[in-house]
């Protein structure tokens, strides 16, 4: 066994966490402990464990902390826009979920940022607004990751906006480009380590 794993400061899949794992997780995440909420919501998702509803409350602990885990958010918005109502898990809400991944989006969650890209190009909980769409896409540039996809839309949008409009969206975008990128976009790497046995 390497040193490194030994310490316990090695990365752990959610769905590979012990059973006093779990219980200490879910102490954590009862007292508001976002990161404790948000392995929690992932480790519900996989499919050895798959239980979306606790899921989804677990992603709202996330949401809701101090930290404000933008993988959470995205998650919530995922659910909002995709739930079936007779999963049990929530309502589909366009608007919700387009505040949700632009949320995790201005915190820098890249997928996040192309799903409030489209739901602006699509007038999907919002008004069709091609330059809040031009804005979004720029972040999930940013953010990542990059697909051919994206090209095409900014291709797409570019024909869409006037010069003015295009103009005024690059220069929103070169005043965000000078903020940093938030924590917690992903799992931390040795998360592990605070609830290890």
């Amino acid at each position: 066994m390497n040193r490194v794993h030994a310490a316990g400061l090695a990365p752990c899949p959610p769905d590979a966490l012990t059973e006093g794992q779990v219980g200490r997780l879910e102490r954590a995440a009862r007292q508001g402990d976002g990161l404790a909420a948000l392995i929690l919501g992932e480790r519900y998702l996989t499919a050895a464990h798959y239980a979306p509803a606790k899921a989804f409350a677990y992603y709202q602990v996330a949401s809701a902390s101090a930290s404000a885990y933008p993988l959470a958010l995205a998650r919530l918005g995922d659910f909002w826009l995709h739930s079936e109502p007779e999963h049990g898990v929530c309502e589909r809400d366009p608007v919700r979920a387009r505040l949700a991944h632009e949320s995790a989006a201005q915190a820098g969650h890249g997928p996040s940022a192309l799903a409030a890209s489209d739901a602006w190009r699509m007038g999907r909980g919002c008004p069709r607004d091609y330059e809040q769409a031009y804005f979004y896409l720029g972040l999930a540039w940013r953010y990542g990751p990059v697909v051919p996809l994206l090209a095409l839309l900014e291709g797409s949008l570019r024909a869409d906006l006037s010069p003015e409009a295009l103009r005024a969206g690059q220069q929103r975008l070169q005043g965000w480009a000078r903020r940093p990128r938030a924590s917690g976009v992903a799992l931390q790497p040795l998360w592990w380590s605070a609830y290890r046995a």
